[in-house]
């Protein structure tokens, strides 16, 4: 039986797959990105419902510190930010799909729809 070895050439260097960090200080990130004063923007961050095995028996609830962090930094950059937590609203909402093969638990997508127009229809009266 024969081996094969693979030779690599010395002379080169090695990839980096990191990216260098960015210099960038976040003071310098929030006025760079900041809203422009004579505009009104608006931004809704979704986290969506869960979908599940239909035979697991307990469903993970992870705290939605992600879509906060985000929603931080747009606040802090001047944007308005409103956060709809499916999961979170509707976590007795555990409901099986048409097929069978899964579980869903949040808000319905009808559910979400529903709160995103009403925060959107609340803001402009503001």
């Amino acid at each position: 039986m024969s081996t094969i070895h693979a030779v690599l050439p010395v002379s080169k260097k090695p990839r980096r797959y990191i990216e260098p960090p960015c210099a960038l200080s976040v003071e310098d990130a929030l006025s760079q990105f900041a809203r422009p004063e004579s505009t009104f923007l608006k931004t809704q961050i979704l986290r969506p419902f869960s979908v599940y095995s239909s035979t697991a028996y307990s469903s993970v609830m992870i705290l939605p510190i992600g879509p906060a962090y985000i929603a931080a930094a747009l606040d802090a950059a001047g944007y308005e930010v409103d956060i709809i937590d499916s999961q979170g609203e509707g976590i007795m909402g555990l409901r099986s799909t048409a097929d069978g093969r899964h579980k869903t638990q949040g808000l319905t997508t009808e559910e979400i729809i529903s709160e995103s127009i009403r925060m959107l229809v609340s803001s402009e009266f503001r």
